[in-house]
């Protein structure tokens, strides 16, 4: 059996986002084609389910260790610095899941063909931007 370290499982699934992504881009940049017709489509549902699902991973491990180092510092530091803890947990989670919740309702519209996924398309991307800026 293989071993793989927990650390490359992330890359791997950077990885694959990434390659879904130049993919979805260039076969919307064709002649005649966009980003919403189907063949464009059929890379860039995987590339949005990939994108959250890292999203979501990343968050919930970061969010598991802050919450281990809480649990082990409870019995040295004071109460008032352990709840400093669980603000941080609640900002991570607060931060993540307007991103992942809109890319995987957008991934839906999209694989769908809804028109709808349009003016998603607009606030998700939103999303994508502000969080490049930070």
């Amino acid at each position: 059996m293989w071993y793989v370290p927990q650390v490359y499982l992330w890359l791997v699934k950077l990885t694959r986002s990434s390659g879904m992504a130049l993919t979805s881009l260039v076969q919307s940049a064709l002649p005649n084609s966009s980003f919403f017709t189907k063949q464009s489509v059929k890379f860039a549902v995987p590339w949005l389910v990939l994108t959250c699902g890292l999203n979501a991973l990343l968050t919930g491990l970061i969010t598991g260790r802050i919450l281990t180092l809480a649990r082990r510092a409870k019995g040295i530091l004071p109460r008032e610095m352990t709840d400093l803890y669980s603000g941080m947990v609640a900002i991570l989670i607060e931060s993540a899941l307007p991103f992942t919740i809109l890319g995987i309702i957008f991934a839906i519209l999209l694989g769908r063909g809804l028109p709808e996924d349009i003016a998603l398309a607009v606030i998700w991307g939103t999303f994508v931007v502000c969080g490049l800026k930070v």
